[in-house]
């Protein structure tokens, strides 16, 4: 069985909501938690105190995943950084006040 002590995993959108708690629940199981936010800066640096200040090892990270040349250098950058990527979740959303059947392919 694959032990995921040590190992990376980048969670998308981390600073809030499910993201948190998937980074929270993944740091618990002993792997490096690259925390992602694109906007809530101190939601991603609540995130990474919570899961160190539970003996869990955590960094942030900030990239516009709207953009592919960013979300691809996030990627690099954290493989470059930490030296492997074992895992990516992602949980990054953006919350429209539009209703379903009104939302255009870019939204």
């Amino acid at each position: 069985m694959t032990t995921l002590a040590g190992r990376v995993a980048i969670v998308t959108g981390a600073g809030r909501r499910v993201g948190r708690a998937l980074a929270m629940a993944l740091g618990a199981r002993g792997m490096r938690v690259v925390v992602h936010y694109a906007g809530s800066a101190d939601g991603a640096q609540e995130t990474a105190r919570l899961i160190q200040d539970a003996g869990g090892a955590a960094s942030i990270v900030q990239a516009d995943l709207r953009d592919t040349a960013a979300a691809e250098r996030l990627i690099d950058g954290v493989v470059q950084r930490e030296g492997e990527l074992f895992a990516l979740v992602n949980s990054a959303a953006i919350m429209l006040r539009t209703p379903v059947g009104e939302t255009t392919p870019p939204q």
